[in-house]
C-alpha cells in the first residue's frame, strides 16, 4: 500500500476535527462558569 493516500486523510481529518476540538474546550469552559454562577 502507498502511503500518500493516508496521509491525505490523515490529514483531512486533523483539519476537520481540530475545530471541533477548540470550540468544545471553549464550551466547556462556558459550561463551567455557567455552572459556578447556578449552583
Amino acid at each position: 500500500m502507498q502511503k500518500s493516500p493516508y496521509k491525505k486523510i490523515c490529514s483531512c481529518l486533523k483539519a476537520i476535527y481540530s475545530p471541533y476540538e477548540y470550540y468544545f474546550i471553549i464550551f466547556q469552559k462556558y459550561v463551567k462558569r455557567f455552572a459556578e454562577k447556578v449552583f
